[in-house]
């Protein structure tokens, strides 16, 4: 049976929260171009994710337009 070693350094950090992640923690990755629209340019990303944070977008993934609506009707106070 092959040994499995404990990983002694992080490998990468969450872009929500920012704590730091080893390799085998990462719960989410969304990989593709972006555009940043306050800074005027636009690149590549590999944003990686906690598994709360992950499950976080997933819930605001899984609610659609719907539920955004209904969030800033709320924080707006309507």
């Amino acid at each position: 049976m092959k040994r499995i070693e404990k990983q002694t350094e992080f490998g990468c950090f969450c872009q929500v929260c920012g704590i730091a992640l080893y390799d085998n923690e990462v719960a989410g990755e969304i990989q593709g171009d972006y555009i940043d629209y306050l800074n005027r340019h636009t690149g590549e990303a590999s944003i990686v994710f906690c598994h709360e944070c992950w499950v976080n977008v997933l819930d605001k993934f899984n609610g659609g337009i719907e539920e955004a609506v209904r969030r800033r009707r709320m924080l707006d106070g309507r």
